[in-house]
């Protein structure tokens, strides 16, 4: 059924990419890698320099359990877009997985510092405030959320992350 689905937006959509980056979504899930290999070649083809594309990159070199190699792209990802909160949170929450808790606070207390769109800031601002509430640094997680609480007044996801705290 996903097969004949998936076949019948290639044919009907007009946006190519987001249809070879739900094949390879697919092909990913199915543990396929030759088919998910050939979808990121066609992917990166219609796309390159994509930020959707070099997570499409990484996924599949984590699936294939190649990790240095899959950190190794991160890395180029992450410094091809130092400001995208979804590539930041990418890179942080890949190496939390990883057990490289330190480096993954390190990478979003980076760009805290970094990012200039406070939207994006207070999105890597809440999974920062998380990770130090799951490694027990719940001073640290607090001293971030009411910073971020008075930002953002009526903030809902923060004050959930609030109460988690409390």
């Amino acid at each position: 059924e996903i097969e004949a689905a998936i076949k019948e937006l290639e044919i009907f959509l007009t946006d190519k990419a987001a249809v070879k980056q739900i094949r390879f979504q697919f092909d990913l899930r199915c543990a396929d890698f030759d088919k998910a290999s050939r979808s990121l070649a066609e992917l990166k083809k219609l796309a390159p320099g994509d930020l959707e594309t070099a997570i499409a990159e990484s996924d599949l070199l984590w699936a294939q359990s190649l990790a240095d190699q899959a950190q190794t792209k991160m890395k180029e990802m992450h410094q091809a877009f130092p400001d995208s909160a979804a590539a930041v949170r990418y890179v942080a929450v890949s190496l939390d997985t990883a057990g490289l808790h330190d480096e993954s606070r390190a990478v979003l207390m980076a760009a805290v510092d970094r990012m200039k769109d406070s939207a994006a800031c207070r999105q890597v601002e809440l999974l920062l405030a998380r990770e130090f509430r799951q490694a027990g640094r719940f001073d640290d997680a607090c001293q971030i959320l009411n910073a971020l609480d008075k930002k953002f007044e009526n903030d809902i996801a923060l004050k959930k992350e609030l109460l988690r705290i409390d």
